[in-house]
């Protein structure tokens, strides 16, 4: 493998097609991804700012209750508008847009992710470099530069929408445009194009096909606990906890390469492969538990990351997480390195319903927030990725510090404060699991002090190696 100067300086080339970043001038046209209906669409109510929704029948909503809860099941309340042409987006989910009290319930339910897109296409990756358009949140409330489906605008919204230049706050490096109706996803673009580089997204596991294939292993996972609920479409009052798993006490036979080594390629027929029986036990990560909470049966305690007054609406779960949430695909057990994620201001929305056989499941989910781009390089560190990837390194950190476009205290918008976070959306899926255990995992890796994590491929140059000089090609010894 040849890492020299400049293998991974058309990545920003690559943004300078597809619009994650640029001059006001740049083409916010086009754009991939799953769309919407706009805001209030099927009836829906508006935010809870109390906007008329814009589709057909669509009530307008209030911060203290309104018609919420009065929608048809599954419409996504959150979409908004923005601007004199009310330019529909996907909006964000508030606190204050719960249902009315009804009750409380007493249902305990955990999902386990078993799908997940974070910008490159998801379990088959499209090869799209703009694929991240379409996953997250407006988080910001505003637009930029944004891009919408085909048929979404009518009337004067086709010419001024995409004029909208609206920003959270001041990035004195570029301008980086919002994806499809307006979606904040600063660091799915990275991630987009990443998995896309024959040098980081295969070598290094930083793909979706590979961190999917974990997922359908049971390998690596992230599992969510429902509790205080009471099954309805509406219930203004739950709990919501997140955890890390490292997989099944009992590994599944099958492997997601092609040989038990991880030098292997890919297996191709990895999505032939069973899902995970429902009676399998998953292991989470103690790390993740709060004090003084331990095991009882075969449910797990209440987690350090909690939204102790999540909300059911219209059948949405909707959850506002912890600061600094520690949101780690643990690859301890899986095939792929994964990568730990340190998320600010969270956003949970989770289509919460029962499949036919009467099992809970988030038919579609979307987490959203923001990262530091501090942060983001330790995570990029613990994977092995570091100056052993030589140009390839210092363009990605160049990259994560130039491509801010949010601030870490806030999802709000203030465009006179300075950027310092990366925005960031996950869309995945999940289904319920009744059996946990909670172990003990290492920690991190320390990448303090210069220090590197091992690359899990043993292809990849190992940390320590010595660059080639600048302008010189080869590989780093």
């Amino acid at each position: 493998m040849n890492v020299h100067a400049g293998q991974f300086a058309w990545l920003f080339a690559v943004c300078a097609l597809t619009g994650c970043g640029g001059s006001d001038s740049g083409d916010s046209s086009g754009g991939t991804g799953p769309g919407g209906n706009g805001a209030g669409a099927n009836g829906g109510a508006a935010g809870a700012a109390g906007a008329a929704g814009a589709g057909s029948g669509g009530a307008a909503g209030t911060a203290n209750g309104g018609t919420a809860g009065l929608e048809a099941e599954g419409t996504r309340f959150w979409q908004d508008q923005e601007g004199d042409a009310l330019c529909p987006t996907e909006g964000r989910p508030e606190g204050d847009q719960r249902p009315p009290p009804g009750g409380g319930g007493n249902e305990i339910i955990h999902l386990v992710m078993t799908e997940m897109n974070f910008g490159d296409g998801g379990p088959t990756p499209t090869g799209d470099a703009t694929s991240w358009k379409g996953v997250g949140f407006n988080l910001d409330q505003s637009c930029n530069a944004a891009s919408w489906p085909p048929g979404a605008l009518s009337g004067d919204q086709v010419a001024a929408c995409p004029l909208l230049k609206d920003r959270a706050c001041k990035n004195d490096f570029q301008n980086v445009f919002d994806g499809d109706l307006c979606r904040d996803n600063a660091l799915g673009t990275l991630f987009a194009i990443a998995s896309l580089s024959p040098i980081v997204g295969e070598p290094f596991r930083l793909n979706g096909a590979d961190w999917n294939c974990a997922l359908r292993q049971g390998s690596m996972s992230v599992v969510f606990g429902i509790s205080e609920y009471n099954g309805n479409l509406n219930d203004d009052q739950v709990r919501v906890d997140l955890y890390s798993s490292v997989g099944l006490t009992e590994p599944v036979a099958w492997h997601c390469r092609t040989g038990p080594g991880n030098s292997n390629p890919l297996d191709t027929g990895w999505q032939q492969q069973p899902e995970v029986p429902r009676t399998k036990t998953f292991q989470l990560a103690e790390r993740d538990i709060a004090p003084g909470f331990p095991q009882e049966n075969d449910l797990p305690p209440f987690s350090k990351w909690a939204d102790t007054s999540a909300y059911v609406r219209a059948g949405w779960l909707i959850a506002q997480l912890p600061p600094n949430m520690e949101l780690w695909f643990n690859g301890f057990s899986a095939e792929t390195t994964g990568m730990r994620l340190l998320v600010n201001n969270g956003i949970l929305a989770a289509r919460l319903e029962q499949a036919s056989d009467g099992r809970w499941q988030f038919s579609t989910a979307t987490l959203g927030g923001s990262v530091k781009p501090g942060d983001m390089v330790t995570s990029f560190r613990e994977t092995g990725f570091c100056e052993n990837l030589c140009d390839s390194y210092s363009t990605t950190v160049g990259y994560l510090n130039q491509t801010v476009d949010m601030r870490s205290s806030t999802n709000d918008p203030d465009p006179t404060a300075s950027c310092d976070a990366l925005s960031f959306g996950i869309e995945f899926s999940a289904k319920q699991y009744d059996k946990f255990k909670v172990v003990s995992v290492p920690a991190p890796p320390d990448v303090s002090g210069g220090k590197c994590g091992t690359p899990r491929n043993p292809d990849v140059p190992k940390p320590g190696c010595t660059c080639p000089p600048v302008g010189q090609t080869g590989e780093c010894q």
